[in-house]
């Protein structure tokens, strides 16, 4: 069985030195590629700036949306399973400066025009593989990632909140393309890993 798993950031420049992010550290991206490849997976690793590489497993830096999407698209064909948990930024800067912007004495406009959708992307040509995205949600959680998990074709999604930006715990949920759900309450990081993976294996692939 072979995963194909995104993980961190991205950071969309807006000149040489400044950029649009989030605070996403790929830690839990980066313990499910552990914990799959740990359950018997082949695992690659797509994983965006910010974190140290992992060892032992084959890992790919990015650093914008654009280019995550042209790595996940070249290695989408040799996988089982995508599991998409990097935080993509759904904008980016229309225009980037190669020189530092030099500040001014009005305000600055920026015009953002929108980053490919990956998860839907892979979602349209899926075929037979298993498909899990990440829901992060302040509000209307629940209905917000059943949308999602419809909308972008997905197996699996896993609900979380804000409060799991930069932190080493997670609260989520797990919810199937089925109607079923699995609340995980909140725990660690990579006993959170540990338990999803469990849980692909029994869900998809009918052992534990």
């Amino acid at each position: 069985m072979k995963a194909l798993v995104t993980a961190g950031p991205t950071r969309e420049y807006l000149d040489s030195v400044r950029y649009l992010s989030n605070g996403s550290s790929g830690k839990t991206g980066i313990e499910l590629a552990r914990a799959l490849k740990q359950s018997g997976f082949s695992v690659k690793l797509i994983l965006g700036p910010g974190s140290e590489t992992p060892k032992n497993i084959p890992t790919v830096r990015t650093v914008s949306a654009l280019q995550m999407f042209e790595q996940v698209k070249r290695n989408f064909g040799w996988c089982d399973i995508f599991v998409s948990c990097a935080a993509v930024a759904d904008y980016r800067p229309q225009k980037i400066s190669r020189k530092k912007i030099k500040k001014g004495a009005g305000p600055l406009m920026v015009r953002l025009v929108p980053n490919p959708d990956i998860l839907r992307t892979m979602g349209v040509r899926k075929g037979r593989k298993i498909l899990v995205g990440f829901a992060l949600e302040d509000a209307q959680g629940l209905q917000n990632a059943r949308k999602k998990l419809k909308e972008k074709n997905c197996d699996m999604i896993v609900l979380n909140s804000p409060s799991t930006v930069e932190a080493d715990k997670i609260s989520a949920s797990l919810l199937f393309s089925d109607g079923s759900a699995l609340k995980l309450g909140k725990i660690s990081k990579d006993a959170f890993a540990k338990k999803l993976c469990q849980t692909i294996l029994k869900k998809f692939y009918g052992s534990i």
